[in-house]
């Protein structure tokens, strides 16, 4: 998926993840910039990941929003594409860097205030692998014009 053409806007993110396997919650949270664009009744956010184990340049996603029931995060240039519909379960493909496997993502809650460059989105889902139950997991995205940049938290 190539968005490069498109008119885009700068924001500032805020991604906030929870993950929670046996009682035990994983948090991350990461804050770097982005684009935002609204083309044909959906709204892409692109932005790198930076993980110091990989690639240097960082790992380019794009969040895909349709509406309030559907979202597909898509690593450029990898496998991973993961889609979460609310009250659905979908079977994804996802890259864990040590190779690639099929999970089974069935999506809880998907609650999206984005317009204009700037607002939120959350996605509660669980995920499986050979229908044994893996985790319970959530993320919110935070965007923010870079003008409002300052204000970009979770809460």
């Amino acid at each position: 998926m190539d968005i490069k053409n498109k008119k885009a806007e700068e924001v500032m993110l805020n991604i906030f993840g929870v993950q929670e396997i046996d009682g035990e919650r994983d948090v991350v949270e990461l804050t770097t910039g982005g684009r935002y664009i609204e083309r044909d009744d959906k709204i892409y956010i692109e932005y790198k990941d930076y993980d110091t184990d990989k690639q240097a340049d960082g790992i380019s996603n794009i969040v895909k929003v349709e509406g309030k029931k559907r979202v597909t995060i898509i690593q450029k240039g990898g496998t991973s594409r993961l889609t979460f519909e609310s009250g659905q379960r979908h079977q994804c493909h996802y890259n864990t860097g040590a190779g690639a496997i099929w999970l089974g993502v069935f999506t809880e809650q998907i609650n999206s205030n984005l317009h204009d460059g700037s607002g939120d989105i959350s996605v509660k889902y669980t995920l499986d692998c050979n229908s044994d139950f893996l985790s319970k997991n959530e993320f919110k995205i935070k965007v923010k014009t870079k003008g409002d940049a300052k204000n970009a938290t979770c809460d």
